[in-house]
């Protein structure tokens, strides 16, 4: 069995120093690689030397919507020239909760223009934004695959978006936990996004830490759960589960042929 954790942080404090043993263990549970996304220009060095060090971290930079200030072109421009480098573009998007939303519709309008000028899958964070962020790529028609990370809305929101992009979505441990996977509602898109090959799984490691920013909560072999969990509602095995999502997600975000065939 192999898995692939498509979004996590492994350059939060709260992993300094244990990078590798985290890798270690999560082999354990058949995890072959983690898309460590990096959310402000601030972390995009130690993603890149994460990269570097341990092959099996695949490297992915943007501004998280909450990042997002007055310097948002400078930044596009210092990410443009680091996209050779990248597995993907992002994280970007937008949070109607927090930031300025003016300017990261902005900053993600640059990302998408990165992610396809270097035909790079793009990384999607969207809080109670969604009417926005549909207006956008239906403008902008991205000719890359869209990962939306972390999605817990609907099937029809789901149906929606894929109206004006090539989009995918990952879900997170707290989405897959065995009480809210039984739910009607979210049991109808998992079986949705499965059954049209959209589903993909992440550990969103380490959020949500502790106030100290010290201990966290989640890692990227929760998503070997997940699967456990998903794959009960599919009424699957998770052998079969896992090689359907993972073909996907090494199909995304194997540019730099670094995951094994």
């Amino acid at each position: 069995m192999r898995l692939l954790d498509v979004h996590a942080h492994l350059q939060d404090e709260a992993f300094d120093g244990i990078v590798p043993q985290i890798m270690d263990e999560a082999a354990e549970q058949g995890l072959e690689a983690v898309v460590c996304a990096g959310t402000t220009i601030n972390d995009w060095e130690q993603v890149l030397a994460l990269s570097e060090s341990t092959n099996c971290v695949l490297p992915a930079l943007g501004v998280h919507p909450w990042y997002v200030n007055d310097n948002y072109q400078k930044d596009g421009d210092q990410l443009c020239e680091l996209a050779p480098k990248l597995c993907a573009i992002g994280e970007t998007g937008l949070d109607s909760l927090r930031g300025d939303t003016r300017l990261q519709m902005e900053s993600l309008k640059i990302h998408i223009d990165i992610a396809k000028s270097h035909n790079l899958p793009l990384v999607i964070h969207c809080v109670k934004a969604f009417d926005e962020m549909y207006a956008i790529l239906n403008k902008t028609r991205p000719a890359v695959p869209v990962l939306f990370h972390g999605f817990n809305s609907s099937t029809q929101l789901a149906r929606q978006m894929r109206k004006v992009c090539d989009c995918y979505f990952s879900l997170s441990p707290s989405f897959c936990s065995p009480d809210k996977v039984r739910k009607r509602k979210t049991s109808e898109l998992v079986r949705y996004l499965y059954n049209e090959n959209l589903l993909l799984l992440e550990s969103d490691a380490p959020f949500p830490v502790s106030v100290d920013h010290k201990k966290a909560s989640t890692w990227p072999s929760d998503i070997a759960q997940s699967l456990k969990n998903l794959s009960g509602v599919l009424e699957t095995t998770e052998e079969i589960t896992a090689d359907q999502i993972f073909k996907l997600s090494s199909r995304m975000f194997n540019n730099k042929n670094r995951i094994r065939p």
